[in-house]
């Protein structure tokens, strides 16, 4: 009696895993990747999550062309203390995706990435015995996955198998499965509609750009309720248009201000949740976590001592997304920051 093959979907945090190994002093060749995987690992569908930029289409209809699935995700470009700089985050769609969105199609399923900020990821997919691997780019990736360490690949270590070396020839049992190649089934994806505004070339193995080093997220409208002073609303108007989130005046507001509207995001995720709405889930979701990184990043440059609670808050915030938990003291430990600020209104 056969047994059946299991369904393989890897999920990959492209900016982690391109920086890391370029920290380990060499460059990844993203085909030969996607074949090592399938090869290996019977990796059958294969998400890269990447910043999406104007410039790079030629980048993406290559990747697509080695056989991943794109996941992109629009950038957001803020200013900081008069520069301006273009951030994202792919964790909330990573996870949305492995944990909701794809779940019932794959068996198991293997994380590329050594960001700490995917353990409860990690943990949900183990309790239900989907974890296959965790391929981390280096030897220092996040003590918060050491605890999977029997799951842990060092890509690091399979630069014999994986560098991009210029000019290349592949041997025939290394092809991306096209047509004339030989190969029963073909890994290469369909390529979406991708509008190209240059023709820069680009070569196989070359560095994935994203302008500040890191992919990442939009803030769609509504992010802020009708308590929130009508000095704020400045921000509001600035993210609803997506291309400019206004840092500085989101720097400007005090701490009550800044926690009330993410308890906003956190509690509407959470009442989404419950009621089984996945994309008011999916939306509420994608804008706390934006705004908690965002408010985590200025507070770690002022050293604010509060940065260690926010955190805690954010892996908090992950679990409860994930898990058929239910924490009323989370969304209490931002609701008390709204309150606050709405009592100074009337003071």
């Amino acid at each position: 009696m056969s047994t059946k093959k299991p369904t393989v979907y890897a999920f990959i945090d492209s900016q982690n895993l391109n920086l890391g190994i370029q920290n380990a002093g060499w460059k990844l060749d993203f085909a030969k990747f996607r074949l090592y995987l399938r090869n290996k690992y019977g990796v059958d569908k294969a998400y890269l999550f990447i910043g999406q930029l104007a410039g790079n289409e030629l980048l993406y209809d290559r990747l697509q062309d080695m056989g991943y699935h794109l996941i992109l995700k629009p950038t957001t470009q803020y200013t900081a203390n008069g520069k301006v700089t273009v951030k994202g985050n792919v964790d909330a769609e990573l996870v949305l995706y492995a944990a909701a969105k794809v779940y019932d199609r794959y068996d198991k399923a293997i994380l590329v990435s050594g960001d700490g900020d995917f353990m409860c990821l990690a943990d949900y997919l183990e309790e239900k015995g989907k974890l296959a691997h965790i391929f981390v780019p280096n030897k220092n990736y996040s003590q918060l996955l050491g605890k999977f360490l029997p799951c842990i690949v060092r890509t690091d270590l399979l630069k014999h198998s994986l560098e991009y070396k210029k000019d290349q020839r592949r041997r025939s049992v290394e092809t991306l499965g096209l047509s004339g190649h030989g190969d029963a089934k073909s890994i290469a994806k369909q390529r979406q509609n991708v509008k190209r505004e240059t023709r820069r070339g680009l070569e196989e193995g070359e560095s994935i750009k994203t302008d500040s080093g890191e992919p990442e997220s939009s803030g769609p409208e509504g992010i802020y309720n009708n308590s929130i002073p009508e000095d704020v609303q400045k921000v509001k108007q600035d993210w609803a248009g997506v291309k400019h989130f206004d840092s500085e005046k989101w720097a400007s507001l005090d701490t009550e201000n800044q926690m009330g509207n993410i308890g906003s995001e956190v509690g509407r995720a959470l009442k989404a949740k419950q009621q089984g709405n996945l994309e008011n889930l999916q939306g509420a979701f994608r804008r706390g976590l934006d705004l908690i990184d965002i408010t985590a990043q200025l507070w770690a440059s002022e050293k604010k001592p509060m940065l260690e609670s926010l955190l805690n808050a954010r892996a908090r915030f992950l679990e409860l997304v994930l898990t058929d938990k239910l924490d009323p003291k989370l969304e209490k430990y931002f609701t008390d920051f709204a309150v606050a600020a709405r009592m100074r209104q009337f003071v």
